[in-house]
């Protein structure tokens, strides 16, 4: 399965991208980044993205992923780990617009239950009503047990927000709430409460508030099990 949609989305990128290849006004953009780690050996890790802008909201991009190379770096280790269409628009004029990504996935939902998922798969992302967003994703990858997941974000009140993950992975349903409340000027309390069904629970409480200009007051509590 993997390989049939990596090559679809092969296709369809070259479907998109030849016939304005030459196009005036291409926006092509990278991002790298690398963290380097100096112990009985000198190693590092490192990641790089390429993207380009194909216009009327369309992009593709390729995905090198994760590398740990011991120093001296060869690149000629490096391959390609995914592929990507993504879109941004509406299903129906006049309907809200929304991000449709196909291809390779990093999803960050949530720090404790939904951090750098990485699948293949379709999304959807920054789907707003109102005072509402969602998203979700559903994995076509067999190797990865058809992960799926979705969040939802909402703003009802001003000064409160919250957002509630969800995710089936590896037959596990796990779960999160965050919110962010400022009863105050300046002042502001956070709090995250995971869990994976029948498993273990995590929970965080944050508060800090801003003295004067540069100066804050910061103060919290976590019990986090190592499973998060």
């Amino acid at each position: 399965m993997k390989r049939i949609i990596a090559s679809l989305i092969a296709v369809l990128m070259l479907a998109f991208v030849t016939p304005v290849v030459f196009a005036a006004n291409m926006d092509f953009t990278g991002e790298i980044s690398s963290e380097v780690k100096y112990s009985k050996e000198f190693s590092g890790v490192s990641e790089l993205e390429l993207s380009a802008n194909l216009g009327n909201n369309l992009k593709a991009g390729l995905n090198f992923g994760k590398e740990k190379q011991s120093f001296p770096w060869n690149p000629a280790n490096m391959s390609i780990k995914n592929l990507w269409l993504e879109t941004k628009g509406a299903l129906v004029p006049g309907t809200p617009e929304f991000v449709t990504r196909i291809g390779g996935m990093d999803v960050e939902y949530s720090d404790y239950i939904a951090s750098e998922v990485n699948t293949t798969g379709i999304s959807i992302d920054q789907l707003s009503m109102g005072p509402v967003t969602l998203g979700g994703y559903y994995s076509l990858d067999s190797a990865s047990n058809l992960d799926r997941g979705a969040y939802l974000k909402a703003k009802l009140v001003e000064g409160i927000e919250a957002q509630g993950t969800i995710v089936k992975a590896n037959d596990e349903l796990s779960y999160a709430v965050e919110t962010s409340v400022k009863p105050v000027e300046r002042a502001e309390v956070s709090g995250t409460f995971a869990a994976v069904d029948q498993g273990e629970q995590a929970y965080r409480v944050d508060g800090n508030y801003q003295l004067l200009e540069g100066l804050e007051v910061r103060a919290g509590y976590q019990d986090i099990p190592a499973e998060f």
